[in-house]
């Protein structure tokens, strides 16, 4: 049987409390957003200002139009490819959340009119945070006028 003298008690009881004190800390809570996210399907709204019922859109299906949001903590990296553009396109972006008692909505901002109007759009991340819908408004005439509304479906990937 091993006997310990006061020394080795004192460091014993050292360790054993720097350890429940590490082990005890809170870790902060990962924003859900945070991730890599793609597209899984497209509808246009009824109207133009993203109200009314739903259709598949079968338009981004045709050219095999695919987007892609790799989120990090405020901010992101958006990806489209397509069978109708050579290059896929990237640009960063950042985002903002606003929560309500009822919904958070995370107000996405790009760079350039490729990402919506004004770069802006909406996503909306679904109770089991592995799908966000986002609600995007393109001017598809270049005329600065919205002419359609979407709803694009992402699932997370990681």
């Amino acid at each position: 049987m091993l006997k310990m003298n006061n020394k080795q008690c004192f460091l014993l009881f050292i360790l054993l409390t720097v350890l429940l004190i590490t082990g005890c800390e809170e870790e902060g809570d990962e924003d859900v957003i945070i991730g890599r996210w793609t597209t899984s399907s497209f509808e246009e709204y009824e109207n133009m200002d993203c109200t009314g019922s739903l259709v598949d859109s079968p338009f981004f299906d045709m050219f095999n139009y695919d987007e892609t949001y790799e989120m990090r903590d405020g901010g992101f990296t958006w990806s489209q490819t397509s069978d109708w553009h050579e290059d896929p396109y990237t640009e960063e972006g950042t985002y903002e959340t606003t929560t309500t008692d009822t919904s958070t909505v995370y107000t996405l901002l790009g760079t350039t009119t490729k990402h919506g109007i004004e770069g802006y759009r909406e996503g909306f991340i679904s109770e089991d945070e592995n799908s966000m819908s986002i609600k995007v408004q393109w001017d598809t005439d270049n005329n600065h006028i919205v002419d359609s509304c979407f709803k694009f479906t992402f699932y997370k990937i990681n």
